[in-house]
C-alpha cells in the first residue's frame, strides 16, 4: 500500500526532541507548545500550534516535513547512508540513534547532516523514476561536468524545450556521481496551472502555478550507454539525446537504430532457463509476460502467481492460450517482469526485487541500488536479453546449481 502524507503521522513518529530542533533550525516558534514537558505522540498541541502560524511560516514547515516523509523508509534510509560512504562517512549508521525509527533517522540526518540529505533526495529521485530509454552508441569517455558545462546543458535543454513546446524557459540542474554513472537532473518549468487555493485572507481563490518537471540523464562513461527519463513525446527524446552529447560529451550521434538494446521473443519458449551462480545467493522467476498479437493491435498480459511455482507463467500460457487458434511462436514478447530474490550475503542484505524490461529499450533496472544492479545486469546479458554491442554473453553452461527455472 502507498503511503500517505501526514502531519500528525510525521509527528507521532518523529521523538520530541528533534521536533523541537526541527522547528529551531527553522526559526518557527509554535504557539503553545512547551516541548519539555510535552508527552511523546502527543500531537494535538503542535497541531494547534501550526494554526497560529502564518503562510510564509507553515510552507517551509510542511516542505520540510515532507521530504523527511519520503527518506523514512528502507530506499530512503539506504540512500542517506550509500550517499554518506559515497563521501567517505563510512560511520553513519552507527552514529544514529539506534532506537530509531526510520522516521526518527531520517530527521536525524536531515537535522545533523544537512550535505547527506539534499544528495540522497537525488538517490531517491532515481528510485522512483520508472522506464528510462537506453541507447548504448555514446563514446565511453568522462563526461563534462563542470559549472561551465551545466550551465550550457542547462540553456541548451531549454532551448530546445520552449522550440517544441513552448515550456521550459527556465531550468535548473543538478548533478549526481555514482559509481561509473553520472546523473544529470534537469528541472525545466511546464506550463501553467491554474488551482484553487485560499489566498491570506483564507478566501478560495483562483491561484497560478508553474510547476517543473524531470528531465534526467544517466551516462555511464564505461559502457558509453545513456538513459534518459523524461515525460515527453516520443520523437523529442533524440532530440534531448543530441543535446546532451553535444553538450557533456562533444560528439554528434548517429541516427540510432533501436532494436539493439533488449531482446525478449525467447522468453516465450518453454525450454527457456534463466540460470544463476550459486555465489551469488540469487534466485529469479519470470513474473509478467506481455505479448503482441502479430496483425493486429491487439496486446495480451499474463501474470504468474508467485505461489504456484516458478514456472507457473508457462502453466498459464498453456491454460489461456487456444494453439489452434494462435501459435506461441506467432507472439512478439513486449515487455516482461523479472523477480530477483536475494539471500543475504556478506554486507548484502536480503530482499527482493522485480525488473520490468521492454522491446526495444526501455528498463527499470537504473532504480535498483549499485550493488543489485551490477548481479542483475550480468544476468540480463548471460540470459540473452540484454544484447548491445560489446557485451560478452556468459555461456548458459557456465551458470548452474540453486537458481529457480523460469
Amino acid at each position: 500500500m502507498a503511503r500517505v502524507f501526514s502531519l500528525p503521522t510525521v509527528f507521532r513518529q518523529v521523538p520530541n526532541c528533534l521536533l523541537e530542533a526541527f522547528f529551531e533550525r527553522l526559526g518557527v516558534r509554535l504557539p503553545g507548545v512547551d516541548w519539555p514537558s510535552l508527552g511523546e505522540r502527543d500531537v494535538q498541541p503542535i497541531l494547534r500550534g501550526l494554526q497560529g502560524l502564518s503562510n510564509a511560516e507553515m510552507v517551509p514547515v510542511e516542505s520540510e516535513l515532507r521530504t523527511v516523509f519520503e527518506m523514512a523508509c528502507d530506499a530512503g534510509i539506504n540512500a542517506l547512508v550509500e550517499t554518506a560512504a559515497g563521501l567517505g562517512d563510512h560511520g553513519l549508521v552507527q552514529r544514529a540513534p539506534p532506537e530509531q525509527t526510520a522516521y526518527g533517522r531520517a530527521m536525524w540526518v536531515w537535522l545533523h547532516h544537512p550535505a547527506y540529505f539534499a544528495q540522497a533526495g537525488l538517490l531517491f529521485q532515481v528510485g522512483q523514476l520508472a522506464w528510462w530509454r537506453k541507447r548504448n552508441d555514446l563514446p565511453a569517455r568522462p563526461p563534462r561536468k563542470s559549472e561551465t558545462d551545466l550551465d550550457r546543458l542547462r540553456g541548451a535543454v531549454s532551448r530546445l524545450l520552449v522550440a517544441e513546446q513552448g515550456r521550459g524557459r527556465l531550468c535548473s540542474v543538478e548533478l549526481l556521481e555514482r559509481g561509473s554513472t553520472t546523473y544529470y537532473f534537469l528541472y525545466p518549468d511546464d506550463f501553467v496551472q491554474s488551482v484553487q487555493a485560499h489566498d491570506d485572507d483564507g478566501r478560495l481563490a483562483p491561484r497560478t502555478v508553474r510547476r517543473t518537471f524531470h528531465v534526467v540523464f544517466a551516462f555511464d562513461s564505461e559502457a558509453g550507454t545513456l538513459e534518459l527519463f523524461a515525460k515527453v513525446p516520443a520523437p523529442l527524446k533524440p532530440k534531448l539525446e543530441d543535446v546532451f552529447a553535444r553538450t557533456v560529451l562533444d560528439t554528434e550521434l548517429d541516427e540510432w537504430q533501436t532494436p539493439a538494446t533488449f531482446a525478449l521473443n525467447h522468453l516465450r519458449q518453454r525450454t527457456t532457463t534463466l540460470p544463476v551462480d550459486p555465489a551469488d545467493a540469487v534466485t529469479v522467476v519470470i513474473r509478467r509476460l506481455r505479448f503482441l498479437v502479430p496483425g493486429s493491435k491487439r496486446q495480451m498480459e499474463l501474470e504468474a502467481d508467485p505461489e504456484l511455482g516458478p514456472r507457473d507463467i508457462y502453466a498459464m500460457m498453456d491454460e489461456c492460450l487456444d494453439r489452434n487458434q494462435l501459435r506461441i511462436e506467432d507472439l512478439r514478447v513486449k515487455s516482461t517482469t523479472l523477480s530477483f530474490t536475494f539471500a543475504e550475503l556478506g554486507d548484502r542484505k536480503a530482499g527482493s526485487v522485480s525488473v520490468d524490461v521492454g522491446y526495444p529499450n526501455s528498463c527499470n533496472l537504473r532504480n535498483q541500488r549499485p550493488e543489485r544492479v551490477e548481479i542483475i545486469q550480468k544476468y540480463l546479458v548471460a540470459w540473452g536479453i540484454d544484447v548491445r554491442p560489446g557485451r560478452s554473453r556468459t555461456p548458459s553452461s557456465g551458470l548452474h546449481g540453486a537458481a529457480a527455472v523460469a
